[in-house]
């Protein structure tokens, strides 16, 4: 069986259990759910709903890589997410 690491830092700890990856679900499908109502509804037109998606694209990223696949800035990772520095 895999060994979950547990992540620490200045939010809660992403351990690989059941509240994290519900989390994790919870918060892409809000974004995704966002993404969609500003194209559906018109809330922004041209340049900013092409923003406000690129925006929503990038912090979906990152719950991808904090709550599914484990990264983080703690010092036992060190470099995994330097790109987001």
């Amino acid at each position: 069986m895999a060994k979950h690491q547990v992540v620490t830092g200045s939010h809660e700890a992403v351990d690989g259990s059941l509240r994290s990856y519900t989390m994790g679900f919870i918060y892409s499908v809000v974004m995704t759910l966002a993404a969609f109502i500003i194209v559906s509804a018109h809330i922004f037109s041209g340049g900013m709903a092409i923003a406000a998606i690129l925006v929503l694209a990038v912090g979906q990223l990152i719950v991808q890589l904090i709550f599914f696949l484990h990264l983080s800035r703690d010092s036992s990772n060190a470099g995994t997410l330097s790109f987001l520095q």
